[in-house]
Formats: C-alpha cells, sequence, structure tokens
C-alpha cells in the first residue's frame, strides 16, 4: 500500500493540515451469474402463481378491485370483472366477503 500526503485547503490559511491517505487497490468486483430462472424460481409470487395455474380454474365475477393474501404471503391482485381463479381462491373468506361469486354466462338472468 502506498502513502502519500494530501494537503487539505481550508478557508483560514491556519487551519491547514496535512494528512496521510492510504491507497489501497480497489478489488475487481466480481460478476454473479445468475441461472435462466433462478429470479422466477425465487420469487413466492411467481410459485403461487404457478401453483394457481396447475390447480382447478373457475370463471368468477368480481364486483371490485382487491388483493388477496395468501398464507405464503404472497399477494394476488384481482380487478373488477370476469375472470378466472382457482377454487380455492374463490372459497377464501375474504374473496367472498368482497362479493365474488362464480359466473355461468348460460344461466338465466332474472
Amino acid at each position: 500500500m502506498a502513502r502519500t500526503k494530501v494537503k487539505v485547503a481550508a478557508a483560514d490559511p491556519r487551519q491547514a493540515r496535512t494528512r496521510t491517505a492510504v491507497e489501497t487497490p480497489a478489488a475487481p468486483k466480481a460478476r454473479r451469474q445468475i441461472e435462466p430462472g433462478a429470479l422466477i424460481a425465487n420469487n413466492q409470487s411467481a410459485r403461487a402463481l404457478e401453483a394457481a395455474e396447475a390447480a382447478e380454474l373457475v370463471t368468477v365475477l368480481i364486483p371490485k378491485d382487491f388483493r388477496l393474501t395468501l398464507d405464503n404471503h404472497s399477494p394476488v391482485e384481482y380487478k373488477a370483472g370476469i375472470d378466472e381463479m382457482p377454487v380455492e381462491h374463490l372459497n377464501h373468506w375474504y374473496v367472498r366477503a368482497q362479493g365474488v361469486e362464480a359466473y355461468n354466462p348460460k344461466a338465466k338472468q332474472l
């Protein structure tokens, strides 16, 4: 390590002083190799989405936007309108409290 003396300027010349600075070589930054799909595999929301895709889906009528937080603390957002969701989500108490109902377009409207 090389040591050099550096004169530090100050507003008042009586306060000028000399400091010894230690030069350290900058360590090269190691580049982390990220495997394809590693970010998705580590993301709980992506896992919840994959599980939802594998589950049985049902068409539902959603009266308003809401966010459902699953038991593994991953959020799933639903927008108002007609959409599909897993049966497990439809049976969740919070989804029922939001007024979500199974939708059948062929059923007679009274």
